[in-house]
């Protein structure tokens, strides 16, 4: 297969008795994608309801103990290299946390490198077979995990956000050029540009997922229509697989691995436009990718040790016996902005929860919405006294009205 990527055999063409092997040849590729290291194991299943014709809904996927942890590739195990690659270790993760490339540039941060040690709760060593090193003298893989509180403690001494695991998938379309040629890359693609927008993603600790490009997506999104960047029709094609964070890139080679482009990141009504000049797959990824990290944390990063001055109330409905209370606190506990949930009213299979907070209600709203277990329902009115015309008060006030799905 050419290494620019030419497609295969049109998807479209599988019909009647073909689409069983469409299916089988389908999942067959999405594995060998895993192998590749193209996709995560969680991209893989989200892929292959898709192309078994289920409804998915994207979703958060990145577990917040994997935003601890890197990985660094070392020529050997000696302490001097050790130490060098905690260094390495530590920009990146300060990164993943904060949504922030120029995080090291900061007093408080740059002086935490001199007691590296006391940030590193433990590390060990993978060999690297020689297929897998990104450099022949990459022998090793060091896997360094930090201390959570500690990190916590250092970006809220400084005042910086803690961006956690609400993350959004974000849906990569690339339109590429070459000798006057346009296409949209497809997954059994050879592309060595969306490789390493899967490597800057995985840095960045940002779920990244690619159109299976079959026969429904290219009807419902042209090479031109994309090649121009035309929201509506990237957005229309987008929402088969239930993503509200887009990235649509036009590229083409201007040299030896060198690209020139443009890229608009559509999230939540933003339109951030990016290009670039003559630049290296490598560098090109880490601009895309660092530039949409910095838009989400914008939204999802709260500040840690900030609340409002009283907890907020949420009342939630359909809470339909003991899993839907245990299932409905587990989510609530599990997001960044939610130091503490109490119960407060249980009311038929309404409740209403206190819930304290870091951060701002809106940002525990956009929170809340990337979950999407939660439908926003209209606010309880008071009920109005026919007779007296007295509108009776609630004993409680929610701030925010939910029904758990």
């Amino acid at each position: 297969m050419d290494s620019v990527g030419w497609r295969g055999k049109d998807v479209a063409q599988c019909n009647g008795f073909f689409v069983q092997e469409w299916l089988v040849s389908t999942m067959m590729m999405l594995f060998q994608q895993v192998r590749s290291q193209w996709l995560s194991l969680a991209g893989l299943v989200f892929l292959l309801l898709i192309t078994a014709g289920h409804s998915v809904t994207a979703r958060a996927l990145v577990d917040t103990g994997q935003l601890y942890e890197v990985w660094v590739p070392v020529a050997d195990q000696t302490k001097n290299n050790r130490q060098a690659a905690f260094q390495k270790a530590f920009e990146q993760v300060m990164k993943k946390l904060t949504g922030r490339s120029d995080v090291m540039q900061l007093a408080g941060v740059s002086e935490a490198r001199s007691q590296i040690g006391k940030l590193v709760s433990q590390f060990n060593y993978r060999e690297q077979a020689e297929a897998d090193r990104a450099q022949p003298w990459h022998q090793y893989l060091l896997q360094v995990r930090f201390n959570e509180a500690a990190l916590n403690r250092l970006l809220r001494d400084n005042r910086l956000p803690l961006w956690g695991g609400d993350r959004p998938p974000v849906l990569a379309w690339i339109a590429f050029e070459n000798m006057g040629q346009r296409q949209i890359v497809a997954p059994q693609d050879e592309f060595v540009l969306r490789d390493d927008l899967n490597l800057a993603a995985e840095a960045w600790g940002l779920p990244l997922i690619f159109p299976l490009m079959d026969f429904e997506d290219s009807g419902a999104l042209s090479v031109s229509e994309l090649w121009g960047l035309f929201e509506e029709p990237v957005l229309r094609a987008s929402a088969r697989y239930g993503a509200n964070a887009v990235l649509a890139m036009q590229v083409w080679p201007v040299g030896d691995n060198r690209w020139t482009g443009r890229s608009l990141f559509l999230f939540q009504g933003r339109v951030i436009s990016t290009s670039y000049s003559g630049m290296s797959s490598a560098e090109l990824s880490e601009k895309a990718i660092a530039n949409i990290a910095r838009t989400l944390s914008d939204v999802y990063g709260v500040a840690v040790g900030t609340s409002p001055d009283r907890p907020i109330r949420i009342q939630v409905g359909n809470v339909s016996g003991v899993d839907s209370y245990a299932k409905l606190m587990r989510y609530l506990d599990n997001l960044t902005a939610v130091r503490s949930v109490t119960p407060v009213v249980v009311k038929g299979t309404d409740i209403t929860l206190e819930v304290t907070i870091d951060g701002t209600l809106q940002q525990l709203e956009a929170a809340i919405e990337l979950g999407r277990r939660l439908a926003p329902v209209p606010a309880i009115l008071p009920e109005i006294n026919e007779a007296s015309g007295v509108v009776g008060q609630p004993a409680m006030q929610a701030d925010l009205n939910y029904r758990w799905r």
